[in-house]
């Protein structure tokens, strides 16, 4: 039969501080990619395009294709 030992693990102080500061850094992406995403948003207002990178004339739909 194989030996089981036990195993203590031990938190230190320097694993919060750790923690600590991963979270602030999630954080500052999280804002740099809001800051990003709202930048991109005003610039494709600004340049007429829709979100998804048309030009107005192509979002507006083929009247063929609309039912009525």
């Amino acid at each position: 039969m194989a030996r089981k030992d036990k195993i203590s693990i031990i938190r230190s102080e320097e694993f919060a501080s750790v923690e600590d500061e991963l979270a602030a850094a999630v954080d500052q992406l999280e804002n740099a990619n809001s800051r990003i995403l709202a930048l991109l948003e005003s610039e494709t207002a600004i340049m007429g395009e829709s979100p998804a990178g048309n030009t107005p004339e192509e979002a507006v739909p083929d009247p063929v294709e609309q039912t009525a």
